[in-house]
């Protein structure tokens, strides 16, 4: 597709293009309210891994992991910055206990603000929920979960290293990376070498009006 042979005219239509796209990632990703995601943890079955079920407030939330690495029925739970997780656990006593420890500090105590290392919660107490930073860097980290099932005359520990995944980054990055990711496409479908630099310049302009575009918000 020879793209880059009409002139002023064309130049200005991919830009606008591209910024049309742009915008539209902004909407998508301005209005998406942070999400808390709640941790099934179960041990009834009796297994040294917990039986894990991973859902969303609201409901079907993206959950901003784009490589799809979390999997949820090994205790990860992938989230974007800023949203929230709590655990809540069933044991066959009913009556355990539950401690999840993050050594990273990525999780913060949802009134102080404090990173919160450690988590300990009753079977019939309050749930704790826990947030991340609205800035806080993507990338993965483990967390170890451990839960008690004190069920007469019979006790069982049960321990396990799931995974925090943080991806997607702020409503910026994310828009930027969309950007990126057309600009990579349009430059991949050019056949002739000579007009890539072109191409280049293009999306180089359509990336600047995005800045300027973005700065005023």
């Amino acid at each position: 597709m020879d793209v880059l042979m009409l002139g002023r005219r064309l130049r200005r239509s991919m830009v606008s293009g591209i910024l049309a796209v742009g915008c539209a990632s902004v909407f998508t990703v301005g209005v998406r309210a942070n999400t808390t995601w709640t941790v099934s943890v179960d041990v009834t079955r009796g297994n040294d891994v917990p039986t894990y079920n991973v859902t969303s407030n609201p409901p079907n939330a993206n959950n901003c992991d784009p490589r799809h690495t979390a999997d949820p029925t090994k205790g990860d739970v992938a989230i974007c910055p800023g949203d929230s997780i709590q655990w809540v656990f069933v044991t066959s006593g009913k009556n355990g206990w539950l401690t999840i420890h993050q050594s990273d500090g990525v999780l913060k105590d949802s009134s102080s603000g404090n990173a919160k290392y450690w988590i300990h919660e009753n079977e019939q107490g309050l749930k704790d929920t826990v947030k991340t930073n609205q800035n806080q860097a993507n990338g993965t980290y483990k967390y170890c979960v451990a839960v008690h099932d004190e069920n007469p005359p019979r006790s069982h520990l049960s321990t396990h290293d799931p995974k925090v995944i943080i991806g997607g980054g702020g409503p910026i990055e994310l828009l930027l990376e969309k950007v990126q990711a057309a600009c990579n496409d349009l430059i991949a479908s050019i056949e002739d070498s000579s007009k890539t630099k072109k191409a280049q310049d293009i999306c180089g302009d359509a990336e600047d009006k995005l800045s300027k575009l973005l700065s005023r918000k």
